[in-house]
């Protein structure tokens, strides 16, 4: 009797996975780190939605305690991490979302093998899908972080569901899954139209311990909530304000958009994207009618399951793809970086092909037929990997080294030749082009716009950090306070009165008035700063309030007025900060 020693081969199958997972990694950051720098123009490209929260974590704010979120608070919480690295900089910011781009194709490459999809053909689709993951955006925004959450959940689940080896392991899995839900909800709330898969693998897939298993994903998805609840403080005052952001802003705002119809949403993909979209779904068609039409080559308990889970398979990429177009339909302005999980949903409904045409074969066929269905399935892959090959490339030559993340609103042109000399420190690195927007007021930013602006900001910055006190700037970009050091102290991270702040009339009003006042208080807040441009429109309301402000300081691009000893402000004084900031503003103020 002869005993094959099986550890050499499982020796070299752990050696190639682990080549690919450093290959996947290495690529990704690679790709990420290089066409980030690429397209920012002036300001950061999130606007500070991410940056600011991140940074104020970072400096031991709580979230729903001292600044609350209606989104995007899973990308400020891994970023949060860089910047007490690197600080306030865009080299921390852009190493952060390179990181997360290398781990998104790693994600990728193990959910595709769990699934049983070839080495290669795996390997191919996380490749591709590092390359349209994160290097379109540029900076770290709440689409990418949710979608990570979502990859994060989904292997999870595939483990959980095949591949755990006894039932510990196996509530761990979905524990995780339950996790990676959690954080993608904290990322954008409309990730939940990808969530359908993972709940169709739990309550599809195997039988065994199903209750312990859906226990166990409710608990891993409850737990970021609790932790966040118990770090604002556990009172009324937090359950209302996560309550407030994270369920009824968000439904109120967007709630209208949830009219996602998949023909109407193929529209807004102009070209690449629709193959891989529609390629799926008719897999997902013919491999409903291949399980139906074609006789299993063996019949036995063993076999019959593995075609079930091949149908399972191809379902899951069907729903995953579902809804990444749906979501990218709901937030249409923008669609090309809402697409980060179409390559993953094709590889699975690609593998489950695979699997179904390999377990069938004609009854009682010459060796030529019974190979046949192994063919077919390859060369099912083989499209697959094609259409998703090219659909990468136009996403790459268009969104990667032309346009980045901008819409038909604003395009980007030639490069610009700013020297690094004329950069202050926290930007030193980024390149820029030319950019022509073209509503609402038609203009171009050119390289005299640009330098203009850079040493508007430098100045700024320098004057900002003379200052012994945290303030809040109004008519001041967001990322001139934090590269000044200077931490946000608003209890939002954007003034928008019913898309990121409370609308006046609102029951939540009255609370972030406290909480502007409490911050005030606490993070020792000296005074407003003000662009001399939007200074006319606020004068008045400072030299009215000579109990609020008591000194004013000057330079040629700011005028603060300091507020009077935090201990002498009069009852209801962050109504006046309110209307002066536009916190009690118009929508969009």
């Amino acid at each position: 009797m002869t005993v094959i020693n099986s550890a050499p081969n499982a020796n070299r199958r752990l050696l190639t996975t682990a080549l690919a997972l450093a290959v996947l990694f290495g690529f990704g950051f690679w790709i990420c780190y290089h066409y980030a720098w690429q397209f920012t123009f002036v300001e950061p490209i999130d606007g500070g939605l991410i940056m600011g929260p991140a940074w104020r974590i970072a400096n031991g704010q709580v979230p729903f305690l001292d600044f609350s979120t209606i989104q995007g608070l899973s990308a400020a919480l891994s970023e949060a991490p860089f910047l007490a690295i690197f600080g306030p900089t865009i080299r921390g910011a852009v190493i952060h979302i390179s990181v997360i781009n290398g781990f998104a194709g790693i994600l990728a490459y193990l959910i595709l093998r769990h699934a049983h999809l070839a080495q290669l053909p795996a390997f191919i689709f996380a490749m591709l899908t590092t390359v349209i993951f994160y290097p379109p955006q540029g900076m770290a925004f709440a689409v990418q972080h949710g979608a990570f959450g979502m990859l994060i959940a989904l292997l999870g689940a595939f483990y959980g569901e095949s591949d755990a080896p006894n039932r510990q392991k196996q509530r761990t899995a979905w524990f995780i899954a339950g996790l990676g839900l959690a954080f993608a909800f904290f990322g954008k709330q409309t990730l939940g139209f990808m969530a359908p898969g993972i709940i169709l693998l739990l309550f599809a897939g195997s039988r065994i311990d199903r209750l312990g298993k859906t226990a166990f994903l409710v608990l891993g998805g409850l737990t970021p909530f609790l932790l966040l609840f118990l770090a604002a403080g556990a009172d009324n005052a937090a359950f209302s304000r996560m309550l407030n952001f994270m369920v009824l802003m968000p439904w109120q705002f967007g709630g209208g958009r949830l009219d996602a119809d998949i023909n109407e949403a193929l529209l807004v993909y102009e070209l690449a994207p629709s193959p891989s979209i529609v390629l799926a779904f008719g897999g997902a068609v013919i491999g409903i009618f291949i399980s139906r039409a074609l006789k299993p080559a063996d019949d036995s308990a063993a076999a019959n399951n593995k075609r079930r889970r091949a149908r399972l398979h191809i379902i899951i990429g069907a729903a995953i793809m579902a809804g990444n177009v749906s979501l990218s339909h709901i937030h249409g302005w923008n669609p090309h970086i809402l697409l980060q999980l179409i390559f993953v949903a094709a590889g699975l409904v690609a593998a489950g092909l695979a699997q179904l045409l390999r377990s069938s074969t004609p009854a009682d066929g010459t060796p030529a037929e019974n190979a046949m269905p192994r063919v077919i399935g390859r060369a099912f892959v083989i499209l697959f990997v094609f259409v998703a090959a090219f659909d990468t490339w136009w996403m790459h030559i268009n969104l990667n080294k032309h346009r980045g993340i901008r819409n038909q609103q604003a395009v980007f042109g030639a490069r610009l030749k700013i020297p690094d000399t004329a950069l202050y420190p926290a930007i030193r690195g980024v390149k820029f082009r030319e950019m022509k927007i073209r509503e609402p007021v038609p203009r171009t930013v050119n390289r005299a716009a640009v330098l203009a602006n850079i040493e508007l900001n430098r100045r700024q910055i320098a004057f900002l950090r003379t200052l012994p006190y945290e303030v809040i700037v109004t008519g001041i970009s967001k990322h001139v306070q934090i590269f000044a050091g200077k931490v946000p102290t608003i209890p939002v991270v954007s003034i928008q009165p019913g898309a990121s702040s409370p609308f006046r009339d609102s029951k939540a009003y009255e609370m972030l008035i406290s909480d502007l006042e409490r911050n005030i208080k606490i993070f020792n807040v000296g005074g407003i700063a003000v662009s001399n441009v939007q200074l006319p429109s606020v004068a008045t309301k400072f030299s009215s309030h000579p109990d609020i402000f008591c000194g004013v300081r000057k330079s040629a691009d700011v005028y603060l007025a300091e507020l009077c000893p935090r201990d002498k402000l009069p009852k209801g004084f962050g109504e006046t900060i309110a209307q002066i900031i536009g916190l009690d503003g118009p929508l969009y103020h």
